[in-house]
């Protein structure tokens, strides 16, 4: 997660944490299983098995579940803190300075609601993999529940701190519509 704060932050970069967001929400069937390193759903079944046994050998639970809490922590550090601190470079051409215009404040609203609805998404993502994919795999389920408690709380924590960031003057950091407390 550090690498992705060495530098200045992207919109890029911030895409590119949408979509795996968005491959944690997906809902799954039974057995299916999201590869980490390929970045798709594997559907589950006897080739899955053989494959991520033989082929696909460092795929296993413990990096699904490292793959999710890590993609979450990021989606949190970032709208609760850097996003608001410092901004999102939003230039195209490497090595400009980032621009503090009135533009690219309101595209950094935009783009910590973006993030916040996406993460909101992943919880029918994951309820699914605890319902579906790893039913019978208590301490799959005990990981994937601490999760979601940390979504729960840290979406509260989200909700309380927007009223407090002043940097956005003009377009307040409203909290999505959408988002549901569950």
């Amino acid at each position: 997660m550090n690498d992705y704060l060495a530098g200045e932050y992207t919109s890029k970069k911030v895409n590119e944490l949408i979509r795996d967001l968005k491959l944690i929400a997906k809902p799954h069937d039974r057995g299916d299983k999201i590869n980490v390193d390929g970045k798709y759903i594997q559907p589950g079944g006897t080739w899955t098995s053989l494959t991520r046994t033989f082929i696909y050998t460092d795929e296993d639970r413990t990096k699904t579940v490292e793959f999710i809490r890590n993609r979450l922590d990021l989606a949190f550090l970032l709208i609760l803190e850097y996003i608001p601190k410092y901004g999102l470079n939003h230039n195209s051409r490497a090595g400009s300075p980032a621009d503090n215009s009135e533009l690219n404040k309101m595209l950094d609203c935009e783009y910590i609601n973006r993030i916040a609805i996406h993460v909101q998404g992943t919880v029918g993502g994951i309820k699914s993999l605890m319902e579906r994919t790893y039913s019978d795999d208590d301490d799959m389920i005990g990981e994937l529940e601490a999760i979601l408690l940390t979504i729960k709380v840290r979406l509260e924590q989200y909700k309380r701190k927007k009223s407090e960031w002043s940097r956005f003057p003009g377009k307040s950091v409203g909290f999505p519509g959408n988002i549901s407390d569950e």
